[in-house]
């Protein structure tokens, strides 16, 4: 992998550049953005559409970065509760949202 670029339609997603013999570049979607798109999959399945866009965009930002840099990036394998906050979401038991904070198993 050469390096990475945003995509301009869309800075979530970030694109693997790969360095072919002739020297020009391909790419593809890296790994780790799937991940993010998961997460917030999960996240919007597990609360509901309406009460994921109630959330303020800046609080969804500061959640997704939280899930990539304390979730995502140390996880090493192996079991672990992660918690994440959901700044302005009801606690919910029966899908580990309590004190605005989601937990997250692995």
């Amino acid at each position: 992998m050469q390096g990475t670029g945003e995509d301009p339609k869309n800075p979530n997603i970030v694109h693997c550049l790969h360095a072919n013999a002739d020297h020009s570049l391909t790419g593809g979607l890296c790994g780790a953005a799937f991940i993010d798109m998961a997460f917030e999959d999960y996240v919007q399945t597990t609360i509901g559409e309406p009460a994921y866009l109630s959330i303020k965009k800046d609080d969804r930002q500061r959640m997704k970065r939280k899930f990539a840099s304390q979730v995502k990036r140390t996880f090493h394998g192996g079991r672990r509760l992660y918690k994440v906050k959901l700044r302005g979401v009801k606690d919910c038991p029966e899908h580990h949202i309590l004190n605005q904070h989601i937990t997250v198993d692995r």
